[in-house]
């Protein structure tokens, strides 16, 4: 399927909006949200199981249209990841997150927050 065939639309309202992936009449609609920390944008594309369910006729093709979603570059821009998820979210990433393998892009995960320290204690004098 050539990209004549298919489109990807970005539709905003404040801090998120609708993605829309359109290819020969049909639709599929994704909720989008601009993230914080290192999460630039969040889209919420479903598992592969509810695509079974509520899109039989993409089901088949989810991780392709995810990508295409993902490729889309808006909200997020140009600068950024996408790294799309098993658990139905797509996340884009600041590209000062990843780190490259070969051919793979790996998103670096930061550590567990150090607990945080207690006051220091004064000594009392006797």
């Amino acid at each position: 399927m050539s990209a004549r065939d298919w489109e990807v639309r970005i539709e905003e309202g404040g801090r998120g909006g609708t993605i829309a992936y359109r290819e020969r009449g049909k639709e599929l609609r994704f909720w989008w949200e601009f993230g914080g920390g290192e999460a630039v944008a969040l889209i919420n594309i479903g598992t592969a199981r509810e695509w079974a369910q509520r899109e039989p006729w993409a089901a088949q093709r989810r991780d392709e249209i995810a990508r295409r979603v993902a490729d889309g570059r808006a909200p997020e821009g140009p600068s950024c990841k996408a790294v799309i998820g098993d658990d139905g979210w797509i996340t884009s990433c600041p590209m000062r997150g990843f780190w490259q393998v070969g051919d793979n892009e790996r998103p670096i995960l930061k550590a567990p927050l150090a607990r945080p320290r207690r006051p220091a204690r004064r000594r009392q004098r006797r």
